[in-house]
């Protein structure tokens, strides 16, 4: 079985923290004292959501966000909605959810409207795409087409319209890249280059219908290498992008213009971060690059030329990791402190910018999920 890098990854981070604070209990690490709260910053509750992690988070305004990823060792799906004040379970799933067992999780979202909302990921195990979908009233299973391979995954979603959205992952044993486009009745999957070897995509963004970035990883064993594709409105092609030797992976894209996308994941033991400036993708210093062994960026949201998020993790233990942009430079951001009565390991999976000074990153904290809110001048 194969399933994405990106679901590997976040399988890492949580396996790590799961282990860590598993460690503590029995005594065989002593329980690292909490770390104080750094200024600005205070922990979402989430008492009240299961065991399992938050893997993407799809936001309409202040008062409505989704955040969606699976239950712990990943048996349910896990959904719950922000009102505005808090986050509750949402009751208004259908039947043709897939039913607990195996491997079920959404990794990708995205919105046009309060009631468009798409949600992608695995199912059967791992072995299989999921697309679910919110209409106002209810969360979906949408049928795909016939994908080829016995193991196929989506990763990332991207919507413009009720009528135009796009879906991306791997397919045929992940050794092509998958594109899927809802032309607003199916989803039908659309040709896409797949390099030599194993190709696996796992960002998209959507600046327009004719400028759509999506971005993974392709090569042989240990030799990966960026993959940047674009679609213009015809037909998706490659560009080139850089890739340090000793293994290089993307696994989020975000633009606001046609000269101004970001893409993020990481090259080795660090954190990889390229800019497209309107003619090339272009390398662009991080300054959690210092050698810190698992260092990764999982998600981006490009808000305006002069302002970016990134999160993802690093270090061990793992910890969260949060990088913002300036308009001249990324610059690391303290982290939130640790949920109190868990182990010091976390790890942000997905981040989103709804809007001015409204900015949403959520994770797991060892084995418990994480929202965290920017309200422009605190994490609360």
């Amino acid at each position: 079985m194969r399933i994405t890098p990106r679901a590997a990854r976040l399988a890492r981070a949580a396996g790590a923290a799961l282990a860590a604070l598993t460690a503590a209990v029995a005594g065989s690490a002593a329980p690292a004292a909490a770390r104080p709260a750094a200024a600005g910053y205070r922990p979402q509750s989430a008492d009240s959501w299961p065991d399992g992690g938050v893997y993407t988070v799809v936001a309409t305004s202040a008062a409505n966000a989704w955040a969606l990823g699976s239950t712990d060792l990943g048996q349910q799906l896990l959904i719950r909605h922000w009102d505005g004040s808090t986050w509750t379970q949402s009751g208004a799933t259908s039947g043709t959810l897939p039913a607990a067992g195996g491997l079920n999780e959404v990794v990708g979202s995205a919105a046009t409207s309060a009631d468009d909302i798409w949600g992608v990921g695995l199912t059967g195990g791992g072995r299989r795409a999921l697309i679910v979908h919110w209409d106002g009233s209810a969360w979906t299973r949408v049928a795909l087409p016939r994908l080829g391979g016995v193991d196929s995954g989506l990763a990332a979603v991207a919507a413009l319209t009720p009528q135009d959205a796009w879906a991306v992952g791997q397919a045929a044993d992940s050794t092509e890249t998958l594109i899927l486009h809802w032309d607003g009745s199916s989803w039908q999957q659309v040709q896409s280059p797949s390099p030599a070897g194993y190709s696996q995509l796992e960002g998209i963004r959507a600046v327009s219908a004719t400028n759509i970035w999506a971005v993974g990883q392709s090569g042989r064993g240990t030799a990966m290498t960026t993959l940047v594709l674009h679609w213009n409105g015809t037909a998706w092609t490659q560009v080139p992008s850089p890739s340090p030797p000793g293994g290089s992976q993307l696994a989020s894209v975000s633009a606001t213009s046609a000269r101004n996308a970001w893409a993020v994941g990481e090259t080795g033991p660090d954190s990889l971060i390229l800019h497209w400036n309107g003619r090339a993708w272009r390398r662009v210093p991080s300054p959690s690059a210092r050698g810190v062994a698992g260092t990764t960026l999982a998600a981006v949201a490009a808000v305006s030329a002069r302002s970016a998020w990134a999160v993802g993790s690093g270090g061990s233990p793992v910890s969260a990791l949060i990088l913002h942009w300036n308009g001249r430079a990324w610059r690391a951001v303290p982290a939130p402190p640790d949920r109190p009565g868990t182990t010091p390991e976390q790890f942000l999976a997905g981040v989103i910018a709804p809007g001015r000074g409204t900015t949403w990153a959520v994770g797991q904290n060892g084995n418990f999920p994480v929202a965290l809110r920017w309200n422009g001048r605190s994490w609360n």
